[in-house]
């Protein structure tokens, strides 16, 4: 009886522990969402709304390649008069965009998260290999995520070497036209 008495403690001290654990950590998480929330809150009200002197950063970042672009805003006539809220509240409506001011130089900064390529990189192409086939890919070398064509070039004709190197993907061109150009010599080998 005595060790059933001791085995039920020693469960239930494991189990409170492991409760206190999970709420502690709960706690900090909760916490910290709402220590972020106070923080912007007290920014947005000493913050005064946009004028035609008030510098606008746009920074778009690309995921596909991660490259971040910074550019003078253009629109800047379209958030004059308004306060930092409402140009957050504007830019919230699924544009995958951040608004803050650097308190330090006034300046407004509005960085946008675009799912693509960056200008430069949307441009290049690659040649790979899919299914057995020369294909051309878009982007960098590398990067297989979208193809643009299969070729009727077989990689089973190609030379061992060549075969390799569009294995790895490692043939990158500034432009589709460039990848046409060396295709048509791959010609010969079909």
């Amino acid at each position: 009886m005595k060790r059933l008495t001791t085995g039920v403690v020693v469960i239930l001290a494991l189990g409170a522990g492991f409760m206190l654990g999970l709420l502690v950590a709960n706690y900090q998480d909760i916490t910290g969402f709402f220590q972020q929330q106070t923080i912007t809150r007290v920014i947005n009200q000493r913050v005064p709304p946009v004028t035609t002197e008030t510098p606008v950063v746009l920074e778009k970042t690309y995921t596909k390649c991660g490259h971040t672009i910074t550019s003078e805003y253009e629109q800047q006539d379209r958030l004059t008069g308004k306060s930092l809220m409402e140009i957050q509240q504007e830019f919230s409506d699924g544009e995958g965009c951040l608004v803050w001011t650097d308190e330090e130089n006034g300046t407004l900064m509005i960085h946008q998260q675009v799912d693509d390529w960056c200008p430069e990189d949307l441009k290049r192409v690659h040649l790979g290999l899919f299914k057995g086939h020369v294909a051309v890919f878009r982007g960098p070398a590398g990067s297989n995520d979208e193809l643009l064509r299969i070729t009727g070039i077989k990689a089973e004709r190609l030379p061992e070497q060549l075969r390799q190197t569009l294995e790895s993907g490692t043939l990158e061109y500034d432009s589709e036209d460039e990848a046409n150009f060396v295709l048509e010599n791959l010609d010969e080998f079909d």
